[in-house]
């Protein structure tokens, strides 16, 4: 490591934390994505309908009139299934930020997403 002329920013450490924050940054907005991600199936024509956050956890529950008509059983199958439906799309946007964010990270630390 080379010594930088007194009082002068050494410009090895402005890049070193240059490439910190834009990693941070980049770190941030996964985060963010991810936060952001909501997912909502219906089924049986409005009966049930399910929303999921990024992580599958339901967020909220609408319930149709038709809801009136149904045993419990098949009230519950078609929660199940809307939540499923909910998780599997949910899931599916989580990948999209989580890939695009590996790329990213990876040219951030001079790395392919591979290695």
């Amino acid at each position: 490591m080379t010594a930088g002329i007194p009082g002068e920013p050494d410009p090895v450490m402005g890049e070193l934390l240059a490439r910190a924050s834009r990693q941070l940054d980049s770190l941030r907005r996964v985060t963010e994505g991810v936060s952001a991600i909501r997912a909502t199936a219906e089924v049986e024509d409005g009966a049930v309908s399910v929303t999921v956050d990024g992580n599958g956890a339901v967020v909220a529950l609408e319930l149709g009139d038709a809801i009136a008509r149904l045993d419990r059983v098949r009230f519950a199958a078609l929660v199940v299934e809307a939540a499923a439906t909910a998780s599997r799309d949910a899931f599916a946007e989580r990948a999209r930020v989580v890939t695009g964010f590996s790329e990213e990270f990876a040219d951030l630390v001079g790395r392919t997403p591979e290695d």
